[in-house]
């Protein structure tokens, strides 16, 4: 997956003071290349209580799904900052939504975050486990070229079961349909139906 980029903007207009929590090397420059206006802080440790005191003062805070935000850690924050939390992932369980509300705090996350990036990772370790490729490369690296115990198998004409088809699960579904998979899912919205690719299904 590449790098998160989120920029912070008010309806004013007024630079902001960000503290970036688990700042990564790649975070840095995709933020910098945005020459974003606001103040952004890069933190490379996680949010955590003993680190909250970082982020004093700041308007707002840029975590990632790492970074655990509870009532411990908010008490540690200056009292009225931040105003605005965002998490950078499409999930946002790291967060104490509760604990936030009391301090009249807005949490903001990635719902639709790269849903292609994340459906074709997950291509990726399936090819690697049905082809042995770690195992592959360790015999490699070992001289050793016997191919003993490395037989996979053709995805082609196999059937995937796919249970949740949102915007991850969809991409995934039409990459298998790609390999000449038959898609089998379930999903609690929708019904036990057939589309022109994939036959829903209950998940007894």
């Amino acid at each position: 997956m590449g790098p998160f980029c989120i920029l912070i903007r008010d309806d004013n207009h007024i630079m902001m003071k960000v503290a970036y929590f688990s700042a990564r090397p790649y975070d840095i420059e995709a933020f910098k290349a945005q020459n974003p206006r606001h103040d952004i802080q890069f933190i490379p440790e996680r949010f955590s209580d003993e680190t909250a005191r970082l982020a004093n003062e700041s308007d707002a805070l840029c975590i990632s799904p790492h970074d655990k935000v509870n009532d411990l850690t908010l008490k540690n924050l200056t009292p009225g900052k931040p105003s605005l939390i965002v998490v950078r992932s499409s999930g946002f369980d790291n967060v104490d939504f509760n604990a936030a509300q009391r301090r009249h705090i807005i949490v903001k996350w990635l719902p639709g975050f790269a849903p292609h990036a994340i459906a074709e990772h997950a291509v990726t370790l399936l090819l690697s486990l049905n082809r042995k490729t770690p195992q592959a490369f360790e015999r490699v690296h070992q001289g050793n070229l016997s191919v003993d115990g490395l037989m996979g198998f053709n995805l082609c004409n196999k059937t995937v079961g796919i249970i949740g088809v949102g915007r991850i699960g969809s991409v995934f579904a039409q990459i298998m349909i790609g390999f000449g998979c038959k898609v089998i899912a379930f999903d609690p919205k929708k019904s036990n139906a057939t589309t022109e690719d994939i036959t829903f299904v209950p998940l007894k």
